[in-house]
């Protein structure tokens, strides 16, 4: 039989539960009866009708979640190195939380070398004193970017090992599976999460999602070039990656991104210049056609039905917002610099500008643009707000 790994705490709310005629807890049912609960799980999916992916060795959330028992809770982070200025570089974790609790300070950035699913079990735990209560339920963003099951060793061009993704199909998916569901447990309610993958195992962890964060919370599915055109004499040439964009829940953090017009869209719809240099375009401002109607009066020799009251106008006038055809007819001014420029769609191409890769290029293997992260971070995070990634 198998360990229950309940805590003291756990027994006595059992105990009471019973002596009292009640049931106990539900949260706790899985940790008493692990086995039941993953026959639970798969009975429960059954009857939601959710498509789900069924593979050898494939286990229920209830016993991915068991294994951060008392007896195997992850792994204690140990300090290494400070960056702060005062804070008592090189000494124990213990003398870095003693320093931040008096000088009324915390981490803003941390760096953790090791097993992700360690430091995930650990903070899921909620016990080590370095992250307590300031990572489990407080992540507002996860990007990650993990081996895409190619069956390759990654070298940089040194020749030194970066890193080897030689696990694939099922092993390769229950791995991220099981790292989704302690990211879930630590996401925020209004946090997001992108996964970037490619084409071998895009469609099968995208179900896996569905089902771990559920598939209202699906967003979208970004597609990024990331290379320029290639022949491929046998198919056709990729050179695109897939990022699957979901959330927690359905209120999410979501801060619109816009790209700046081409220069071509520029010259063609701004023409025209104020004394100032600031290039604009006109917008008509009779009411002819207009649903509802408009207001009708005179304005400088000419009576018609306008698209805003004489108030208005006469604000516009005075701010210099008005320009005249040939014909003496007032448009109204929209300048170039007061818009925010093309909404970001799903397909992402030339993100960075020419040559910034080349600036920020340390030869490692599948190495992302900072522009790339730059766009997530500011869609999906406000300043100050907890972000992580556990494939860093």
């Amino acid at each position: 039989m198998a360990k229950t790994h309940l805590t003291d705490e756990e027994k006595t709310q059992i105990i009471d539960a019973l002596n009292q005629d009640t049931e106990p807890p539900p949260e706790l049912m899985s940790k008493l009866f692990p086995h039941v609960a993953e026959k639970y799980d798969v009975a429960a999916l059954d009857r939601a009708k959710i498509a789900t992916l069924e593979y050898a060795g494939k286990r229920s959330e209830a016993a991915i979640l068991n294994q951060t028992s008392s007896v195997e809770n992850g792994s204690p982070l140990q300090v290494e190195r400070c960056f702060e200025k005062g804070s008592p570089s090189g000494q124990t974790q213990l003398d870095l939380v003693a320093y931040m609790q008096k000088e009324k300070t915390d981490w803003m950035n941390l760096i953790v070398q090791g097993d992700n699913l360690q430091f995930l079990k650990t903070c899921y735990q909620n016990e080590d004193p370095l992250i307590k209560d300031k990572v489990k339920g407080k992540v507002k963003l996860v990007y990650i970017d993990p081996p895409f099951a190619t069956k390759s060793d990654f070298v940089a061009k040194e020749g030194e090992d970066s890193y080897s993704d030689k696990i694939d199909r099922a092993e390769f998916i229950e791995g991220l599976r099981e790292r989704f569901v302690y990211i879930r447990e630590l996401l925020h309610p209004e946090a997001s999460l992108y996964l970037h993958l490619d084409y071998r195992m895009n469609h099968y962890v995208r179900v896996l999602l569905d089902e771990i964060l559920g598939r209202a919370n699906f967003m979208s599915e970004i597609i990024w070039k990331r290379t320029s055109a290639h022949s491929d004499a046998k198919n056709y040439g990729n050179v695109h990656d897939i990022i699957l964009f979901y959330t927690k829940s359905q209120s999410y953090i979501f801060n619109a991104q816009y790209t700046d017009y081409s220069i071509d869209h520029k010259m063609k719809r701004y023409r025209h210049k104020d004394s100032d240099g600031r290039l604009f375009t006109d917008g008509d401002l009779v009411a002819t056609g207009l649903k509802g109607g408009g207001y009708k009066y005179n304005w400088k020799g000419m009576t018609k039905e306008w698209r805003c009251p004489l108030e208005t106008m006469e604000r516009y006038e005075k701010e210099n917002r008005l320009y005249y055809t040939k014909a003496g007819l007032p448009r109204i001014k929209r300048y170039l610099d007061e818009v925010k420029g093309n909404p970001v769609a799903d397909t992402w191409v030339n993100i960075f500008p020419v040559n910034s890769q080349a600036a920020e290029r340390v030869n490692y293997p599948t190495q992302k643009p900072e522009a790339l992260l730059e766009r997530f971070i500011s869609a999906s995070s406000n300043p100050g707000d907890l972000v992580m990634d556990v494939f860093a």
